[in-house]
C-alpha cells in the first residue's frame, strides 16, 4: 500500500532556552516541518505540500505508527486548503479513521542518534521524526467532496509588522530583537503548517518587504498574564477585507484573549484563509 525507508541524522542544540517554554519550543521547532523563517521568497509551489511531520515513540510501534500518520493527514489537509479548521468538516473527520489509506510513503528520523541505549524500555521507547507524504490525487479528492479545492497557486509572502507590549517593555518584533523570542518561534512553525513565507523585518529600524501582504497587529499582555491582541491585513497598501468568518468584510479585527501562540495562529490563520479564497 505504502512504501517505508529509514533516515537518521544526528540532532544538537544550538542554544539554550528557558526551561518554562522549551516544550513550545519542541513542538514549533521539531514537530512541525518548517521552511526557514525569513525566506526572502514565497516558498515553492507544491514544495512538502502533502506532507507532514510528528513525533512517534517507537519505529515497530503499529499503533503509534497510525496515530502518527492521523496527526499528519490533518496538518496536510489544513495546509492544502489553507483552512485551519478543516477537519471539522463530516467527509474529512469520516477519513481520518481511515488515513492510512492515502499515504504514499513515510520515512522516520531518529531523535537520538548516537546515543547509547542504556536499557531495553530506552529502545522501545525511542521517539522519531515521522514525516508522512501523502497522495495529492487523494487528498485534491477529499477537498473536493466538501466542494473546496487545493490552494496550488504561488503563495504571497505574508509580511508582519507586530509591535508587542509585553508589560515590561513595548518593542517592535524583528528577527533580531532581544525580546520575542517565543512569538519568533511560534511564526517560525506557522511557516511551515501554512506553507506561506512569515516575514519579519531584519531590525527595529527595517522597512518590510514591499511586495508582500502585510499583517499589522498589536498584542497587550494583560494582568491575568493572556494576551488581548488588535490585527489588519493589506496588499499594495490597499486593506484586504477578511472573506471567511464571523469577521467577513471587516479590514481588522480582535483576537479572542488567549495565549500568544494561540493568538498569533489565529491571526495568521485567518489571513491565511483569506488570501487563499483571493482571486489568483
Amino acid at each position: 500500500m505504502f512504501n517505508r525507508s529509514g533516515i537518521s541524522s544526528d540532532c544538537k542544540t544550538k542554544e539554550k532556552v528557558p526551561e518554562t517554554l522549551a516544550r513550545l519550543i519542541i513542538l514549533c521547532l521539531v514537530m512541525w516541518t518548517a521552511q526557514p523563517l525569513m525566506a526572502a521568497e514565497p516558498l515553492g509551489r507544491l514544495a512538502g505540500l502533502y506532507e507532514a511531520t510528528t513525533i512517534i515513540t517507537g519505529e515497530t510501534n503499529l499503533s503509534e505508527r497510525e496515530r502518527g500518520i492521523r496527526e499528519c493527514f490533518e496538518l496536510v489537509l489544513s495546509k492544502v486548503s489553507g483552512r485551519q479548521k478543516v477537519m471539522a468538516l463530516p467527509t474529512l473527520q469520516s477519513a481520518r479513521e481511515t488515513a492510512s489509506d492515502y499515504v504514499d510513503h513515510f520515512t522516520y528520523l531518529d531523535r537520538k542518534k548516537g546515543i547509547q541505549i542504556s536499557d531495553e524500555q530506552g529502545t522501545r521507547d525511542r521517539s522519531f521524526l515521522f514525516t508522512v507524504t501523502f497522495r495529492q490525487s487523494d487528498i485534491d479528492g477529499l477537498l473536493a467532496k466538501e466542494g473546496l479545492s487545493p490552494w496550488l497557486a504561488e503563495r504571497p509572502a505574508i509580511a508582519i509588522e507586530l509591535i508587542i507590549n509585553d508589560g515590561m517593555e513595548i518593542y517592535r518584533l524583528t528577527q533580531t530583537s532581544e525580546r520575542g523570542w517565543g512569538q519568533r518561534a511560534v511564526i517560525e512553525s506557522l511557516e511551515g503548517r501554512t506553507a506561506v513565507s512569515l516575514l519579519l523585518p531584519t531590525n527595529k529600524e527595517a522597512a518590510l518587504d514591499a511586495n508582500a501582504v502585510k499583517l499589522t497587529g498589536r498584542m497587550d499582555v494583560t494582568k491575568e498574564g493572556y494576551w488581548s491582541s488588535s490585527w489588519a491585513l493589506s496588499r499594495n497598501g490597499e486593506p484586504v477585507p477578511l472573506l471567511d468568518g464571523k469577521e467577513t468584510g471587516a479590514t481588522d479585527w480582535n483576537v479572542d484573549i488567549g495565549t500568544f501562540d494561540k493568538v498569533l495562529a489565529d491571526a495568521v490563520w485567518t489571513s491565511v484563509e483569506t488570501l487563499s479564497a483571493l482571486p489568483d
